[in-house]
Order: structure tokens, then C-alpha cells, then sequence
């Protein structure tokens, strides 16, 4: 499951490379809005560095590889432990 905030990794897949998106494998992002609803699930990330002048990309599910020790529900987790 991706999640807003989520710290993600940029993977190779068909599909990305199809969309012209190669030169975003292997950069680092944040999501800022998932799309799993679509007819390609995917999000918008907020890739680390521009590609095409831009920084926000539509980026398909297959793609996207969460980084576990930076997600959100990790930073919640650890909020809430901290806490108690």
C-alpha cells in the first residue's frame, strides 16, 4: 500500500518505460498523492531531482518500491512509541 508521504524509490517496469520515464529509475522521491484507482495505479511523486524541468511525475504502481524505514506508517510508529 502507498501512502502520502511515503519516502519511494523510482524501479524499472514496462510501463514506465513506455511513458518515456527511464531517466527517473533509481531516484528518490515522495508521494504526494496515490492513484490506485486508476486505470494505471500509480502516484504523483515528488522526485528528488528534475527531470524535464519538472519534479512532479505521475509514476505507475510497478515502479514504485517504498522505502520501509522512511514510510509514513514507520514515522507514525515510531511517534507513537516514542510517546508511550
Amino acid at each position: 500500500m502507498i501512502n502520502k508521504g511515503d519516502r519511494v524509490t523510482v524501479k524499472i517496469s514496462r510501463d514506465l518505460l513506455i511513458m518515456g520515464l527511464g531517466p527517473l529509475i533509481g531516484k528518490g522521491g515522495v508521494v504526494t498523492q496515490p492513484m490506485t484507482k486508476h486505470k494505471t495505479p500509480g502516484a504523483m511523486v515528488k522526485v528528488d531531482e528534475k527531470f524535464m524541468d519538472y519534479s512532479l511525475w505521475f509514476i505507475p504502481i510497478k515502479s514504485i518500491s517504498v522505502n520501509k524505514t522512511n514510510s509514513r506508517q514507520n514515522k507514525i510508529k515510531m511517534l507513537k512509541e516514542a510517546v508511550l
